[in-house]
């Protein structure tokens, strides 16, 4: 089985008191079935999304045999939540004075969660510090204010910190619509998932 994501509308329902969200364009995948690709198939997943949870219905097309998922650039494998929750707690740690528990309150919080550990937030920066080399090059870096612990990420330099919130600080404000792009970008350059 081949995942590759897409970057496509979010469309919201309710069918059969199920919260549902699709992603791709219907005529697509009635051009995908007419052509032999699609055959009206799904994987379902569960996601907590702006404080409820949905299933995420995600086509299933086949080339030469091979079964591909289509994914939302917005929520990847193996993740309880959209991709913008653990953005935004890397960032959120990264330019803040808070604690990694802290941190995981504020997202709890802010994104209605039900639970959100500090455990989450120490992975979601580790992961993030592995790949941080894809997002530094050529910024514009600005004067910024970090997070004192920001020593607890061995291999995060504080100037490469700086210069992912110079880059990353968007995210604090639309976490949501930056971060699925940023995912989707990072997904197409380097053929690997963010997270």
């Amino acid at each position: 089985m081949i995942i590759t994501l897409i970057n496509g509308k979010i469309n919201k329902k309710v069918k059969n008191n199920e919260h549902i969200i699709t992603f791709v364009d219907e005529k697509l995948l009635m051009l995908l079935s007419s052509q032999g690709f699609f055959f009206n198939q799904y994987h379902e997943y569960k996601i907590n999304f702006d404080s409820r949870d949905y299933i995420i219905k995600c086509p299933i097309i086949y080339i030469n045999g091979k079964k591909i998922i289509l994914f939302p650039a917005f929520k990847l494998p193996r993740k309880k939540y959209p991709c913008h929750v653990y953005l935004y707690a890397v960032i959120k740690y990264i330019s803040s004075n808070l604690n990694m528990r802290q941190v995981a309150r504020v997202t709890r919080k802010k994104f209605g969660l039900d639970s959100f550990s500090a455990a989450t937030v120490c992975r979601s920066v580790n992961q993030f510090v592995e790949i941080s080399d894809e997002f530094t090059d050529d910024l514009i870096v600005k004067k910024v204010c970090l997070n004192p612990r920001i020593a607890l990420c061995k291999k995060l330099t504080t100037s490469i910190a700086i210069k992912l919130f110079s880059s990353l600080k968007t995210v604090l404000k639309h976490p949501f619509s930056f971060t699925t792009n940023l995912v989707y970008k990072y997904f197409c350059k380097t053929g690997n998932f963010l997270f």
